[in-house]
């Protein structure tokens, strides 16, 4: 037991004292040494880019678990169908209405925002002050219900957009 405690404070220890140029350099150095063990550079460089751009997706959707938790003391399972949700809206924007990525992208989150309000004021208030379990169950229900609203309303069969002109991914399917 006490090897593990030790242990956890070498690498608390470690974090805390490492500074943004050792981590960077860290960084650099991974890089580097995968660009030139892989052959075709062009490989390396897209998963990096991709990793670092899905680890910004989990970090941003973690932290506002845990802001949700810390200030209002619910389990909102809800969060990711949320974040879902904006996906679905930027389809929407740009699929339905025609307009540019650029607005859809301004134009989703006040969507998603409302989406919230309306959840806040509706259920989650009236879970303040009781029970974890009620209120992780009460958002787990909200999960399922917004799953199968954007089911009904987007339907169950993947749709395609093309992605904007800045990325040079393929279509992206929903």
């Amino acid at each position: 037991m006490s090897s593990t405690l030790d242990a956890r404070a070498r690498m608390q220890r470690l974090v805390s004292e490492s500074s943004p140029a050792a981590l960077l350099g860290a960084l650099a150095a991974v890089l580097l040494l995968g660009n030139a063990a892989v052959q075709e550079t062009g490989l390396f460089i897209d998963q990096a880019i991709g990793g670092l751009v899905y680890g910004m997706i989990l970090v941003m959707i973690s932290l506002g678990l845990a802001l949700v938790l810390g200030l209002m003391g619910v389990v909102n399972f809800a969060h990711g169908a949320l974040f879902m949700l904006g996906g679905y809206f930027t389809y929407a924007v740009m699929a339905d209405y025609g307009l540019p990525f650029w607005a859809a992208l301004l134009i989703a989150p006040v969507g998603v925002g409302i989406v919230g309000i309306i959840i806040e004021v509706v259920v989650l208030r009236r879970l303040y002050g009781k029970e974890p379990i009620i209120g992780l169950l009460a958002t787990f229900g909200l999960t399922l219900m917004i799953e199968e609203a954007a089911r009904f309303i987007w339907g169950r069969v993947p749709s395609s957009r093309r992605n904007p002109s800045f990325s040079p991914a393929g279509p992206t399917s929903l």
